[in-house]
Protein backbone atom coordinates (compact mmCIF):
# COMPACT_ATOMS: atom_id res chain seq x y z
CA UNK A 1 0.00 0.00 0.00
CA UNK A 2 1.18 3.75 -0.59
CA UNK A 3 0.04 7.10 -0.41
CA UNK A 4 -2.01 8.94 -3.66
CA UNK A 5 -2.35 12.49 -4.71
CA UNK A 6 -5.24 13.88 -6.89
CA UNK A 7 -3.79 16.00 -9.57
CA UNK A 8 -6.42 18.26 -11.41
CA UNK A 9 -5.89 19.88 -14.83
CA UNK A 10 -7.78 22.43 -16.42
CA UNK A 11 -8.20 23.52 -19.88
CA UNK A 12 -8.35 27.12 -21.49
CA UNK A 13 -12.05 27.80 -22.50
CA UNK A 14 -11.08 28.15 -26.02
CA UNK A 15 -9.54 24.01 -26.07
CA UNK A 16 -12.80 22.44 -24.70
CA UNK A 17 -15.01 22.61 -27.49
CA UNK A 18 -12.03 21.78 -29.74
CA UNK A 19 -11.24 18.57 -27.62
CA UNK A 20 -14.94 17.37 -27.05
CA UNK A 21 -15.70 17.52 -30.99
CA UNK A 22 -12.00 16.23 -32.21
CA UNK A 23 -10.75 12.66 -31.08
CA UNK A 24 -7.36 13.10 -32.44
CA UNK A 25 -7.13 16.82 -30.78
CA UNK A 26 -8.43 14.98 -27.57
CA UNK A 27 -5.53 12.41 -27.35
CA UNK A 28 -3.06 14.65 -28.15
CA UNK A 29 -3.60 17.42 -25.37
CA UNK A 30 -4.15 13.97 -23.01
CA UNK A 31 -1.12 12.27 -24.16
CA UNK A 32 0.84 15.84 -23.60
CA UNK A 33 -0.43 15.58 -20.39
CA UNK A 34 0.61 11.79 -19.62
CA UNK A 35 3.88 12.25 -20.72
CA UNK A 36 4.90 15.79 -18.56
CA UNK A 37 3.45 13.87 -15.41
CA UNK A 38 5.33 10.66 -16.10
CA UNK A 39 8.47 12.73 -16.77
CA UNK A 40 8.23 14.50 -13.35
CA UNK A 41 7.48 11.23 -11.32
CA UNK A 42 10.37 9.76 -12.72
CA UNK A 43 12.53 12.72 -11.82
CA UNK A 44 11.21 12.54 -8.59
CA UNK A 45 11.70 9.30 -8.24
CA UNK A 46 15.36 9.60 -9.06
CA UNK A 47 15.43 11.84 -6.79
CA UNK A 48 15.17 8.91 -4.00
CA UNK A 49 17.74 7.35 -5.60
CA UNK A 50 15.95 4.20 -7.34
CA UNK A 51 17.73 4.19 -11.10
CA UNK A 52 14.92 2.59 -12.60
CA UNK A 53 11.58 3.60 -11.62
CA UNK A 54 8.85 2.34 -12.65
CA UNK A 55 5.40 5.02 -11.68
CA UNK A 56 1.77 4.82 -12.56
CA UNK A 57 -1.52 6.73 -12.69
CA UNK A 58 -5.12 6.47 -13.04
CA UNK A 59 -6.77 9.80 -15.54
CA UNK A 60 -10.76 10.37 -15.58
CA UNK A 61 -12.08 12.52 -17.77
CA UNK A 62 -15.43 14.43 -16.68
CA UNK A 63 -16.65 16.84 -19.32
CA UNK A 64 -19.12 18.20 -17.00
CA UNK A 65 -18.80 20.72 -14.35
CA UNK A 66 -21.37 21.23 -11.21
CA UNK A 67 -24.13 23.28 -13.94
CA UNK A 68 -24.07 20.14 -16.38
CA UNK A 69 -22.27 22.72 -18.96
CA UNK A 70 -19.75 21.18 -21.59
CA UNK A 71 -16.63 21.43 -19.40
CA UNK A 72 -13.97 18.56 -19.89
CA UNK A 73 -11.04 18.77 -17.69
CA UNK A 74 -8.39 15.62 -16.08
CA UNK A 75 -8.82 14.23 -12.62
CA UNK A 76 -5.90 12.09 -12.22
CA UNK A 77 -4.93 9.46 -9.37
CA UNK A 78 -1.08 9.84 -9.05
CA UNK A 79 0.57 7.46 -7.33
CA UNK A 80 2.63 9.25 -4.86
CA UNK A 81 5.59 6.40 -4.89
CA UNK A 82 7.49 4.60 -7.28
CA UNK A 83 9.25 0.67 -7.63
CA UNK A 84 12.17 -0.02 -8.29
CA UNK A 85 12.18 -2.27 -11.83
CA UNK A 86 15.79 -4.16 -10.52
CA UNK A 87 13.58 -5.59 -7.82
CA UNK A 88 10.44 -6.49 -10.25
CA UNK A 89 10.28 -9.54 -8.12
CA UNK A 90 9.77 -8.32 -4.97
CA UNK A 91 8.20 -5.36 -5.66
CA UNK A 92 8.33 -2.58 -2.38
CA UNK A 93 6.80 1.00 -3.41
CA UNK A 94 9.38 3.85 -2.29
CA UNK A 95 7.63 7.17 -1.25
CA UNK A 96 8.28 10.11 -3.71
CA UNK A 97 9.36 13.30 -1.82
CA UNK A 98 7.34 16.39 -1.22
CA UNK A 99 5.48 17.73 -4.06
CA UNK A 100 6.49 21.51 -4.36
CA UNK A 101 5.32 24.49 -6.40
CA UNK A 102 8.19 24.58 -8.71
CA UNK A 103 6.82 20.90 -9.52
CA UNK A 104 4.15 22.16 -11.04
CA UNK A 105 5.38 25.07 -12.70
CA UNK A 106 7.79 22.52 -14.83
CA UNK A 107 4.49 20.07 -15.39
CA UNK A 108 2.51 23.26 -16.61
CA UNK A 109 4.90 25.01 -18.45
CA UNK A 110 5.91 21.50 -20.51
CA UNK A 111 2.57 21.06 -21.32
CA UNK A 112 1.32 24.65 -22.42
CA UNK A 113 4.40 24.80 -24.46
CA UNK A 114 3.95 21.60 -26.33
CA UNK A 115 0.20 21.75 -26.70
CA UNK A 116 0.41 25.66 -28.01
CA UNK A 117 3.14 24.34 -30.40
CA UNK A 118 0.79 21.77 -31.63
CA UNK A 119 -2.17 23.94 -32.31
CA UNK A 120 -0.16 26.48 -33.98
CA UNK A 121 1.81 23.85 -36.20
CA UNK A 122 -2.19 22.47 -37.25
CA UNK A 123 -3.40 26.33 -38.21
CA UNK A 124 -5.61 26.68 -35.19
CA UNK A 125 -3.56 29.16 -33.71
CA UNK A 126 -1.39 31.68 -35.15
CA UNK A 127 1.72 33.22 -33.67
CA UNK A 128 0.19 35.81 -31.21
CA UNK A 129 -1.96 32.38 -29.88
CA UNK A 130 -5.24 33.52 -31.01
CA UNK A 131 -7.64 31.31 -32.56
CA UNK A 132 -6.93 31.13 -36.60
CA UNK A 133 -9.04 28.23 -37.33
CA UNK A 134 -11.38 25.75 -36.06
CA UNK A 135 -9.91 22.07 -35.75
CA UNK A 136 -12.14 19.87 -38.18
CA UNK A 137 -15.59 18.29 -36.62
CA UNK A 138 -15.33 14.56 -36.26
CA UNK A 139 -17.85 12.75 -38.59
CA UNK A 140 -20.46 12.25 -36.28
CA UNK A 141 -20.26 16.34 -34.99
CA UNK A 142 -20.45 17.19 -38.91
CA UNK A 143 -23.27 15.07 -40.05
CA UNK A 144 -25.70 16.15 -37.18
CA UNK A 145 -24.73 20.33 -36.78
CA UNK A 146 -27.40 20.06 -33.77
CA UNK A 147 -25.29 18.13 -31.53
CA UNK A 148 -22.41 20.61 -32.29
CA UNK A 149 -24.79 23.01 -31.64
CA UNK A 150 -25.66 21.31 -28.08
CA UNK A 151 -22.06 20.83 -27.33
CA UNK A 152 -21.38 24.80 -28.04
CA UNK A 153 -24.64 26.31 -26.16
CA UNK A 154 -23.63 23.93 -23.24
CA UNK A 155 -20.37 25.25 -23.40
CA UNK A 156 -21.45 28.96 -23.53
CA UNK A 157 -24.15 28.32 -21.15
CA UNK A 158 -26.81 29.39 -23.59
CA UNK A 159 -30.32 28.16 -24.78
CA UNK A 160 -29.42 25.49 -27.67
CA UNK A 161 -33.28 25.64 -28.92
CA UNK A 162 -35.99 28.08 -29.28
CA UNK A 163 -35.61 31.94 -28.49
CA UNK A 164 -32.47 32.98 -27.83
CA UNK A 165 -31.01 29.85 -29.99
CA UNK A 166 -27.97 30.64 -31.79
CA UNK A 167 -26.49 28.96 -35.22
CA UNK A 168 -23.44 26.72 -35.86
CA UNK A 169 -20.46 27.63 -33.36
CA UNK A 170 -17.39 29.24 -35.30
CA UNK A 171 -15.33 31.61 -32.70
CA UNK A 172 -15.39 30.06 -29.19
CA UNK A 173 -14.08 31.44 -25.80
CA UNK A 174 -10.50 33.36 -25.15
CA UNK A 175 -7.36 32.96 -26.29
CA UNK A 176 -4.13 31.72 -24.68
CA UNK A 177 -2.58 34.33 -23.30
CA UNK A 178 0.72 35.43 -24.62
CA UNK A 179 3.91 33.32 -25.41
CA UNK A 180 6.01 34.27 -22.43
CA UNK A 181 3.40 34.35 -19.76
CA UNK A 182 4.67 32.47 -16.52
CA UNK A 183 2.58 30.24 -13.76
CA UNK A 184 0.53 32.23 -11.79
CA UNK A 185 -0.28 30.78 -8.50
CA UNK A 186 -3.46 30.62 -7.34
CA UNK A 187 -3.11 28.52 -3.94
CA UNK A 188 -0.83 25.68 -2.25
CA UNK A 189 -0.01 23.50 -5.19
CA UNK A 190 -2.31 25.43 -7.63
CA UNK A 191 -1.09 27.52 -10.27
CA UNK A 192 -2.34 28.57 -13.36
CA UNK A 193 -0.69 29.89 -16.85
CA UNK A 194 -2.49 30.47 -20.19
CA UNK A 195 -5.76 29.29 -19.34
CA UNK A 196 -4.32 25.93 -17.88
CA UNK A 197 -4.60 25.11 -14.40
CA UNK A 198 -3.40 22.21 -12.09
CA UNK A 199 -3.81 21.83 -8.84
CA UNK A 200 -1.99 18.85 -6.84
CA UNK A 201 -2.38 19.66 -2.91
CA UNK A 202 -4.88 16.52 -2.29
CA UNK A 203 -3.30 13.64 -0.35
CA UNK A 204 -4.21 10.06 0.52
CA UNK A 205 -2.06 8.66 3.61
CA UNK A 206 -1.29 5.33 3.04
CA UNK A 207 -3.99 3.59 5.68
CA UNK A 208 -6.65 6.01 4.96
CA UNK A 209 -8.45 3.62 2.23
CA UNK A 210 -11.70 4.76 3.01
CA UNK A 211 -10.50 8.10 1.74
CA UNK A 212 -9.37 6.51 -1.42
CA UNK A 213 -12.24 4.82 -1.73
CA UNK A 214 -13.95 8.02 -1.74
CA UNK A 215 -11.79 9.89 -3.82
CA UNK A 216 -11.80 7.59 -6.81
CA UNK A 217 -16.29 6.87 -6.22
CA UNK A 218 -15.63 11.38 -6.33
CA UNK A 219 -13.38 11.08 -9.87
CA UNK A 220 -16.06 8.43 -11.26
CA UNK A 221 -18.97 9.37 -10.41
CA UNK A 222 -22.02 10.23 -12.75
CA UNK A 223 -22.54 13.66 -14.58
CA UNK A 224 -25.76 14.30 -12.53
CA UNK A 225 -26.35 13.73 -8.71
CA UNK A 226 -30.03 13.07 -8.49
CA UNK A 227 -30.28 14.31 -4.81
CA UNK A 228 -29.60 18.27 -6.42
CA UNK A 229 -32.32 17.27 -9.16
CA UNK A 230 -36.12 18.64 -9.05
CA UNK A 231 -39.03 18.96 -11.41
CA UNK A 232 -40.77 22.44 -10.66
CA UNK A 233 -44.58 23.02 -10.83
CA UNK A 234 -44.57 24.19 -13.93
CA UNK A 235 -42.42 20.84 -15.27
CA UNK A 236 -39.13 22.88 -15.75
CA UNK A 237 -36.22 20.86 -14.44
CA UNK A 238 -33.92 22.52 -11.74
CA UNK A 239 -30.47 21.68 -11.08
CA UNK A 240 -28.91 22.73 -7.84
CA UNK A 241 -24.93 23.89 -7.49
CA UNK A 242 -22.94 22.38 -5.41
CA UNK A 243 -21.26 25.51 -4.20
CA UNK A 244 -22.75 28.71 -4.74
CA UNK A 245 -21.15 31.22 -7.42
CA UNK A 246 -19.13 34.22 -7.23
CA UNK A 247 -22.27 35.94 -8.76
CA UNK A 248 -24.88 34.47 -6.22
CA UNK A 249 -26.30 31.24 -8.60
CA UNK A 250 -27.01 29.11 -6.81
CA UNK A 251 -29.14 26.69 -9.52
CA UNK A 252 -29.41 26.31 -12.80
CA UNK A 253 -33.65 25.88 -14.60
CA UNK A 254 -33.99 24.19 -17.91
CA UNK A 255 -36.98 23.71 -19.82
CA UNK A 256 -37.33 19.97 -20.46
CA UNK A 257 -36.26 20.23 -24.12
CA UNK A 258 -32.85 22.44 -22.69
CA UNK A 259 -32.59 19.70 -20.25
CA UNK A 260 -32.49 16.71 -22.96
CA UNK A 261 -30.03 18.93 -24.82
CA UNK A 262 -27.58 19.89 -22.18
CA UNK A 263 -27.69 16.08 -21.46
CA UNK A 264 -26.93 14.83 -25.17
CA UNK A 265 -23.94 17.13 -24.97
CA UNK A 266 -22.33 15.35 -22.47
CA UNK A 267 -22.87 11.73 -23.70
CA UNK A 268 -18.74 11.08 -25.00
CA UNK A 269 -18.51 10.12 -28.68
CA UNK A 270 -17.80 6.54 -29.76
CA UNK A 271 -14.51 4.90 -28.87
CA UNK A 272 -13.48 7.95 -26.59
CA UNK A 273 -12.19 6.75 -23.21
CA UNK A 274 -12.94 8.22 -20.46
CA UNK A 275 -10.62 6.51 -18.08
CA UNK A 276 -7.32 5.70 -19.12
CA UNK A 277 -4.51 4.39 -17.41
CA UNK A 278 -0.56 4.92 -17.14
CA UNK A 279 2.13 3.13 -16.04
CA UNK A 280 2.09 0.23 -13.65
CA UNK A 281 -1.75 0.51 -14.05
CA UNK A 282 -1.86 0.25 -18.17
CA UNK A 283 -2.57 -3.98 -19.22
CA UNK A 284 0.52 -4.64 -20.71
CA UNK A 285 2.80 -3.31 -17.70
CA UNK A 286 5.30 -6.27 -16.97
CA UNK A 287 4.97 -5.21 -13.39
CA UNK A 288 1.44 -4.96 -13.16
CA UNK A 289 0.31 -8.56 -11.79
CA UNK A 290 3.24 -8.51 -9.24
CA UNK A 291 1.98 -5.05 -7.74
CA UNK A 292 -1.90 -5.55 -8.41
CA UNK A 293 -3.80 -8.16 -5.93
CA UNK A 294 -5.66 -10.82 -7.92
CA UNK A 295 -9.23 -10.41 -7.47
CA UNK A 296 -9.65 -14.25 -7.26
CA UNK A 297 -7.36 -13.38 -4.30
CA UNK A 298 -8.98 -10.74 -2.18
CA UNK A 299 -10.25 -11.92 1.14
CA UNK A 300 -14.09 -11.98 1.69
CA UNK A 301 -14.65 -11.57 -2.30
CA UNK A 302 -14.38 -15.65 -3.65
CA UNK A 303 -13.77 -18.41 -1.91
CA UNK A 304 -10.55 -20.78 -3.38
CA UNK A 305 -11.37 -23.26 -5.75
CA UNK A 306 -9.75 -26.47 -3.97
CA UNK A 307 -9.31 -28.23 -7.78
CA UNK A 308 -5.91 -26.12 -8.21
CA UNK A 309 -4.78 -29.43 -10.09
CA UNK A 310 -7.54 -28.76 -12.41
CA UNK A 311 -6.52 -27.95 -16.58
CA UNK A 312 -7.82 -24.87 -17.68
CA UNK A 313 -10.01 -25.67 -19.75
CA UNK A 314 -12.20 -27.28 -16.93
CA UNK A 315 -11.62 -24.62 -14.40
CA UNK A 316 -15.43 -22.79 -15.91
CA UNK A 317 -17.39 -26.24 -14.91
CA UNK A 318 -15.18 -26.92 -11.60
CA UNK A 319 -16.23 -23.04 -10.74
CA UNK A 320 -20.14 -24.09 -11.55
CA UNK A 321 -19.57 -27.55 -9.07
CA UNK A 322 -18.02 -25.18 -6.57
CA UNK A 323 -21.19 -22.86 -6.56
CA UNK A 324 -23.66 -25.51 -7.20
CA UNK A 325 -22.23 -27.52 -4.26
CA UNK A 326 -22.19 -23.98 -1.93
CA UNK A 327 -25.95 -23.34 -3.01
CA UNK A 328 -26.83 -26.96 -1.76
CA UNK A 329 -24.73 -26.30 2.02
Amino acid sequence: MTRYRQVVITLPFALRFWCATNRALFSKVHQTIKEALQRKLKSKAEETGIKKPATGFITFVPNWNSALALSPHFHILVMDAAFDKAHHQDPIPRRLGEWKSIDLEEIIHEIVVKIVKHLQKKGYLNEHEEAASNPPLDELFADHEDLANALGSSLHNRRPIGKGATGSVTKIGKGFGYWEEDPVKKGRLCLSQNGFTIHASRVIKTLNRRGLEDLISYMARPAISTERLTQMDNGNIRYSLKKQWQDGTTAAEFTPMEFLSRLAALVPPPFMNMIKYAGIFSPNHPMRSKVLPNPDARKGLKAKCPHTDVEETERKKVKNTCRSRKLKM
